[in-house]
């Protein structure tokens, strides 16, 4: 019994049931009264209803902005009154405020939640998910259920304690292919494509309402072919993501929030935005960098007519050093140990043209994918391939193996090969055949870091094959007690 952390997906900081705060202005009446307004009974509403509700703090901010809501916990709390009102406070706020105005007594709503094994919690306590109050004396009681980050203002999850929460930041430099590999990855999951080994699978649903453009946008890009814009235009808030695991009768969910961290940020010559978000980087539980092999000279000088990825030719020397001055500070002996995939993006230009790259057939980056996914040697080898043809920068190779101690090499093409992109009457980028998108390994990072994190079985420790069936069920076994 008790709950899971409740972490905000912006910051990563951790809530109590003590210290999460309620939005009390956007509370809505009890469910029985809403029934009852619908039979055309008088309700007693404790607000005007044409007076303009204030914008929730997070409304249109991304984490990556550059004017914090730092103090905002401090106001929300510290500046509290028990007399009046505040927009935000806490269970214990709300209840000294009735009691001082003599209302009725505030009822908390709890929620009954079975923490797995996997999430030890001394916390016996359920998951508080709600406050029913009166605004004034003789009103309708009305039932806040919006909770909010006390330290950065992000609102949270609906299901934030029901289930574990993974953050993960995505890095990259621009036109990498964060966006459309964002897109890519929530259309595949949505349509139940994160097949897993044993007749086992993931899925997705959006967690977060921040979402909805994205999702909408990752919609319009399989069915019409219409690209994204960048992902700070299109995704305010992590992309977070309710993810299922099915095997057999056994399910287990989680939310894994995705925060885009702006390319223009990470090659910056400054780097001044990063300096003040290290702390963010420090408390995230996996992170996702993107490469762009556009951005490798050796490639680039193969390849002059497939455009150039980023203005700076020496882009790469300018990430690299700002992850050294800016980042690799906030971590305990100047190294990364959060699990991270290193995807190399654009697969299919490296596919199209291995006979000039020099690439061998047999490297899995360009090779057939194999009939058994998601074993050791499937994820042995991408690992090895997608490490030979990063090295084609050297620099820049050895220095992501070493930031990044738990690393994981991979590739992927978000859009996949065969898909001719033009310009539609509007002047919008658009795929002019979409019935023929077919993304190459896009769910590959995913299921590396939610192994890593310990929410999906170790499949890299696995084999395909009758002669492994044995010892393979019982890593299986091993694990599911461990973690459902």
């Amino acid at each position: 019994m008790g709950h899971y952390p409740i972490k905000c997906i912006r910051c990563s900081h951790i809530m109590s049931n003590e210290t999460v705060l309620f939005d009390t202005q956007d509370a809505g009446l009890k469910m029985t009264e809403m029934l009852n307004a619908d039979r055309g009974e008088a309700v007693q509403r404790d607000f005007a209803p044409e007076a303009p509700v204030e914008a929730a703090p997070t409304a249109a901010r991304s984490i990556w902005d550059d004017d914090d809501d730092d103090d905002f916990g401090e106001s929300a709390q510290a500046g509290q009154s028990v007399s009046t009102l505040s927009r935000f406070m806490t269970l214990s706020a709300i209840h000294k405020f009735c009691e001082t105005n003599q209302l009725d007594p505030c009822e908390p709503k709890w929620q009954q939640i079975y923490v797995t094994p996997d999430f030890r919690t001394d916390d016996p306590s359920d998951l508080l998910v709600g406050v029913t109050f009166q605004k004034e004396k003789g009103g309708s009681k009305v039932y806040a259920s919006r909770r909010f980050c006390p330290v950065c203002g992000c609102e949270l999850p609906q299901l934030s304690g029901s289930m574990p929460t993974y953050n993960l930041t995505v890095m990259g430099t621009s036109s990498s292919g964060k966006t459309v590999y964002l897109c890519a990855l929530n259309w595949l999951l949505s349509q139940s494509e994160g097949r897993l080994p044993y007749n086992a699978n993931i899925t997705c649903v959006s967690a977060n309402k921040a979402n909805n453009d994205l999702v909408n946008r990752s919609r319009a890009l399989f069915t019409q072919g219409l690209l994204p814009g960048t992902t700070q235009i299109v995704l305010t808030e992590p992309l977070t993501i309710q993810m299922t695991f099915r095997s057999g009768d056994q399910i287990k969910k989680c939310l894994v929030a995705m925060a885009d961290m702006r390319g223009e940020d990470l090659v910056a010559q400054d780097g001044e935005n990063l300096i003040m978000k290290g702390d963010y980087f420090s408390r995230a539980d996996g992170f996702m960098l993107l490469v762009s092999p556009m951005n490798m000279p050796y490639i680039k000088s193969l390849l002059p007519e497939s455009g150039v990825d980023a203005a700076d030719v020496n882009v790469h020397q300018t990430l690299m050093s700002n992850i050294n001055e800016y980042i690799l500070p906030f971590f305990a002996n100047g190294v990364i140990g959060a699990p991270c995939a290193i995807m190399m993006s654009k697969s299919d230009i490296l596919m199209q043209n291995a006979g000039r790259l020099g690439i061998p057939l047999s490297n899995a980056v360009v090779a057939a994918e194999p009939q058994y996914r998601y074993t050791g040697t499937y994820f042995q080898n991408q690992d090895r391939g997608t490490r030979t043809i990063v090295n084609c920068d050297t620099p820049l190779y050895h220095f992501l193996k070493n930031a990044f101690s738990r690393s994981y090499f991979t590739s992927f093409s978000s859009l996949g090969n065969n898909v001719s992109i033009g310009e539609d009457e509007r002047g919008n980028q658009r795929v002019q055949n979409p019935h023929l998108l077919h993304p190459i390994r896009v769910v590959d990072p995913i299921i590396y870091l939610l192994m890593s994190l310990g929410f999906l079985p170790p499949y890299y420790q696995m084999e395909a094959g009758p002669q492994y069936a044995r010892a393979n069920e019982e890593i299986l076994v091993k694990w599911m007690q461990e973690h459902l």
